[in-house]
């Protein structure tokens, strides 16, 4: 009822608080330095896909296909080409980060520092495609308007491509 039966918890003995926050330190120290990699090696990459995809975006406007339809595609080549990512930026970082992995191991943290890397490619890889998708909705009215007209100038070839409903 007041807790006095309750077995209290053992107190940490003198070395063990020592080698906790060595620990600590160590993987706060290994995680920053993940986070300072992905930040230099990786936020170029993050801005050339959308300059790219926006590029890709400008030049939807043709006379073979619906604006629309071409964004479409576009964004699902950009999809596919920022999963294809995922493996060569594991492969990357792995390298790149061995002395720390090889401290991850030493340690006994190695499956934490791992865990911790996927977490960050996998956020990088959802930032970036929403990113993208985030780009397409901007340039949705344009690309409406542009679709719209070009089916009204290429009416036979419009009715290759129905609208959805």
């Amino acid at each position: 009822m007041f807790g006095w039966f309750k077995k209290q918890p053992e107190q940490p003995k003198p070395g063990e608080t020592e080698g906790y926050q060595m620990g600590q330190q160590a993987s706060q120290a290994m995680t920053a330095a993940v986070d300072d990699y992905m930040t230099a090696r990786f936020e170029p990459v993050f801005k050339n896909y959308l300059g790219v995809f926006n590029d890709c975006l400008d030049r939807v406007y043709g006379d073979h296909a619906p604006p629309i339809i071409i964004a479409r595609v576009e964004f699902k080549d950009f999809r596919e080409n920022v999963s294809g990512l995922r493996t060569k930026m594991l492969d990357e970082i792995n390298v790149a980060m061995r002395e720390w992995i090889d401290l991850g191991e030493t340690i006994g943290s190695r499956d934490l520092l791992d865990r911790y890397i996927v977490n960050v490619v996998d956020e990088y890889q959802t930032r970036l495609t929403m990113a993208g998708l985030q780009l397409t909705i901007d340039r949705a009215d344009e690309l409406k308007a542009a679709d719209d007209k070009w089916r009204r100038m290429y009416p036979a070839k419009a009715a290759q491509f129905p609208l959805d409903d």
